[in-house]
């Protein structure tokens, strides 16, 4: 993970649950940890990766839009945003037929 100086990544690292992992004690950041930072990202696999858990049902959206509130409160309007889409996806429309020649 890319630490800034920022308050999301110093949070998520400082809440983040320690696990054993191939031996070693690491910090794993959570589903809401990660959709936090993907709020931040506007690359397409992030957003699609944001997407997935919103509609997987098992995050607290809740908790995340709280620690919004406390760390960034400009950003709540993106993140309910981001989370709209991702439960209302754009569907694209289907690709037209092949010309005939």
């Amino acid at each position: 993970m890319l630490v800034a100086a920022g308050n999301p990544e110093l949070r998520i690292l400082a809440e983040a649950p320690k696990t054993k992992v191939f031996g070693v004690l690491a910090p794993v950041a959570t589903l809401e940890h990660l959709l936090l930072m993907y709020l931040y990202s506007d690359q397409p696999k992030h957003l699609a990766d944001l997407a997935t858990i919103v509609r997987s049902g098992k995050a607290d959206l809740s908790r995340i839009e709280g620690t919004l509130a406390e760390i960034h409160p400009e950003a709540i309007p993106d993140w309910r945003r981001k989370v709209a889409t991702a439960r209302a996806p754009v569907v694209a429309p289907p690709r037209p037929g092949r010309r005939r020649r």
